[in-house]
C-alpha cells in the first residue's frame, strides 16, 4: 500500500497551494475529491455566481443609461451565459 506524509481532503484552491508547498518540501501528497477537481468556487460557487451578478449589474447599468439617452432593450440567451 502506498503511504503518504499528507492526503488532502477537496482540490479547491487552497488545497492546490498546500499541495504545491508540501511538494516542494519534498512531501507524498494524496488529494481526495468527491466530485470534480477545482472545489467548489470554480465549479459551482464564486465563479458562477460572479458571472451571474456582473450579467445582472450590467443590465441595472443599462437601465439607469436610460436617463442619459441609451435606448433599445437587452435579453440574455442564458444556454449560451457561461
Amino acid at each position: 500500500m502506498k503511504r503518504y506524509d499528507v492526503i488532502i481532503i477537496g482540490s479547491g484552491s487552497a488545497a492546490g497551494q498546500a499541495a504545491s508547498i508540501l511538494r516542494e518540501a519534498g512531501k507524498e501528497i494524496a488529494i481526495i475529491e468527491n466530485w470534480t477537481f477545482g472545489g467548489t468556487c470554480p465549479q459551482r460557487g464564486c465563479d458562477p455566481k460572479k458571472m451571474l451578478a456582473e450579467g445582472a449589474e450590467l443590465f441595472a447599468r443599462a437601465e439607469r443609461m436610460r436617463e442619459l439617452g441609451v435606448e433599445g432593450s437587452l435579453s440574455l440567451n442564458w444556454s449560451s451565459f457561461n
